[in-house]
């Protein structure tokens, strides 16, 4: 299965996919892998503060998408990418 890939393994094949499936011509500039094996991801009292930051984050045009907010499934998470792929190429 993928979880049992290293993560450059996984980075790699993800990449190749993504450049494929949206015509992208370069690699991204950072990536990260966490693995959920047992779980999708769960709320928590931090859930509020670590949003609270991110928008503040983005109020200073750093962007984020996450698995954890606003739907955890691949194809919610293919979405939020593309919307905020579609948002960073109009700046």
């Amino acid at each position: 299965t993928e979880v049992a890939n290293n993560d450059a393994t996984i980075k790699e094949k993800v990449t190749k996919e993504l450049m494929k499936l949206y015509r992208i011509t370069k690699k991204p500039v950072f990536q990260q892998i966490t693995r959920w094996e047992h779980a999708i991801p769960q709320y928590d009292e931090a859930t509020d503060e670590v949003d609270a930051l991110l928008n503040r984050f983005k109020a200073e045009g750093i962007y984020h998408c996450t698995n954890w907010k606003d739907g955890v499934s691949v194809a919610d998470c293919m979405k939020k990418g593309k919307a905020l792929a579609e948002t960073l190429a109009k700046k």
